[in-house]
């Protein structure tokens, strides 16, 4: 074995084997290993873990961090809400670096990738290492050399050249995975690869749904929203929170209004809103006195989860079923033919990957989808939705200077 494959193996002795209830590792960030991947899984087993490291990225994914210093302990440092923002920081730059790799290596091997896989931060991780121990597997089986690529930058964040919709045709991957707003929601993408099928099969492989978080402390009076459409009344003006930034609204809820009722109730749904924001921010004042942000919270299921705890919030899931972006799998005909991708998929810890993150898979039982919602989104359809949320803010915004000056 490799060095590499000797501390891997040293790891899962420590976390599935030993005993051990405290483990101290030296500079993991020497040892060829994914460092805070490590932490977790140990940690997960309820060890208390001891690492001695110089990678500030390591040292500020800990709660506590004892300083050393002429061989004594010289402080000890309880992790500060500004070292969080630090983290957060240093975990953008370490994605831009392993995209850089990931690119230098894609080059080379550019024309021979199995699986293209543009997923969402929650399960990036998860899903490459997942997707690698079956990759080995099918190896160990039959000898086939099955090739994935999940870039650490989003479609929509990446260079031009790297967007599969970019490549020469003889270059693309045998199968894509990706989310129905992103780059297979382009009109390029449908011209070049759809239409003359070059990508012949296409399939719903999960879901990343939405539902309703209330606050019921500020809702107080107002009738309880049971459907996405009861969003649209006038009673909720300025009671909806999104999670996300107000500039690229999610687009999300639109899209289902606009499929089952038209431009009206997008532009109802909009006036509607009362703020974007990121999920811990709204999280946390749910219930509170201080709750500036609204009643009436649209986040994915993933974070809904955490609000269950919560006495004053109530997740709120439609009797049609949660809005939801689909994951949607692409194959070329070869690929289909072949079956590998669909194998790989289909394994159950490939499978964990998106139901552990609350992504209900197509035959999952875990959440209803709403059937508006399981039809892939067209580029025409999200380019409308975008321009009458735009138009729409635009008018509140004049609106609001009129009665300003006035």
């Amino acid at each position: 074995m490799s060095g590499g494959q000797s501390r891997a193996l040293m790891i899962a002795d420590i976390a599935y084997i030993s005993d051990a209830p405290v483990v101290l590792i030296d500079e993991p960030e020497n040892a060829g290993i994914d460092c805070e991947e490590v932490i977790r899984l140990l940690a997960g087993k309820e060890k208390i873990v001891l690492i001695s490291t110089h990678d500030p990225l390591i040292a500020l994914s800990c709660e506590k961090r004892i300083v050393i210093r002429n061989g004594g302990i010289a402080k000890l440092q309880q992790r500060s809400a500004c070292e969080k923002e630090w983290k957060v920081y240093l975990e953008e730059v370490n994605q831009k670096m392993k995209m850089i790799r990931g690119k230098i290596l894609w080059n080379s091997h550019r024309a021979s990738y199995d699986l293209w896989a543009d997923l969402p931060s929650p399960i990036k991780t998860t899903f490459r290492n997942s997707c690698y121990e079956q990759i080995k597997k099918l190896y160990q089986q039959t000898g086939y050399k099955y090739q994935a690529y999940i870039p650490a930058e989003p479609a929509g964040g990446a260079d031009a050249e790297d967007m599969i919709m970019n490549m020469p045709l003889q270059k693309i991957p045998g199968a894509y995975l990706a989310m129905g707003f992103g780059e297979c929601a382009h009109r390029k993408f449908k011209d070049r690869l759809l239409v003359p099928e070059a990508y012949c099969h296409r399939e719903n492989y999960a879901y990343f749904p939405e539902v309703m978080v209330i606050d019921k402390k500020r809702l107080e009076k107002r009738k309880l929203p049971e459907t996405y459409e009861a969003l649209t009344d006038v009673s909720y003006r300025g009671e909806i929170c999104l999670i996300g930034q107000m500039d690229d609204m999610d687009p999300l809820i639109p899209v289902y209004l606009y499929r089952k009722f038209g431009e009206k109730a997008v532009r109802a749904f909009v006036e509607n809103i009362n703020c974007c924001a990121a999920p811990i921010e709204t999280i946390r004042h749910i219930g509170k006195a201080g709750n500036t942000y609204g009643s009436v919270f649209v986040m994915p299921y993933l974070f809904a989860q955490i609000c269950l705890e919560n006495p004053y919030a109530r997740v709120q899931i439609p009797a049609d079923g949660a809005a939801a972006e689909n994951f949607i799998l692409f194959c070329t005909k070869e690929a289909y033919r072949q079956g590998c991708t669909k194998s790989i998929l289909n394994q159950a810890p490939m499978r964990r990957v998106f139901e552990e993150k609350y992504f209900p898979l197509c035959d999952s039982p875990m959440l209803k989808i709403d059937a508006a919602c399981k039809d892939r989104v067209i580029c025409e359809e999200l380019a409308r939705v975008r321009t009458i949320i735009r138009d729409t803010r635009k008018r509140q915004e004049r609106f609001s200077k009129d009665a300003a000056d006035s």
